[in-house]
């Protein structure tokens, strides 16, 4: 691997990362607060929970709310990434769904394994 290929990945990563935070109001929590625009092919989803009554920041998902969950789907969407594999999903509905989002919405879609017991 060329230094200056891993300098521009990192660059690129770092410059997504901070457009998406000023997009979401500079968020780094869990709990979402108002202001992230909607999900599009170029903004990440909202974590969602899949049980009535439970937030997803309760059930500790990252999401596009956190740096760690904006940094995790501008990496999948960089072009160098062509597979992803999660251990550990839980419930899938936080990295598992940026990861999902991110490589499936590419102009060429990457490969995502996910793994849980």
């Amino acid at each position: 691997v060329d230094r200056n290929d891993t300098r521009r990945a990192k660059h690129a990563l770092r410059v997504c990362e901070r457009r998406l935070a000023q997009r979401c109001r500079g968020q780094n929590r869990l709990v979402e607060l108002p202001g992230c625009p909607p999900e599009s092919v170029d903004f990440p989803p909202a974590a969602k929970s899949l049980f009535g009554g439970t937030e997803a920041s309760e059930l500790g998902c990252i999401s596009r709310s956190t740096q760690l969950g904006r940094a995790l789907w501008c990496l999948a969407r960089h072009g160098g990434v062509r597979k992803a594999l999660e251990l550990f999903t839980g419930i899938g509905a936080g990295t598992t769904l940026l990861l999902g989002h991110a490589l499936g919405r590419r102009q060429s879609p990457g490969t995502f394994f996910s793994v849980d017991r």
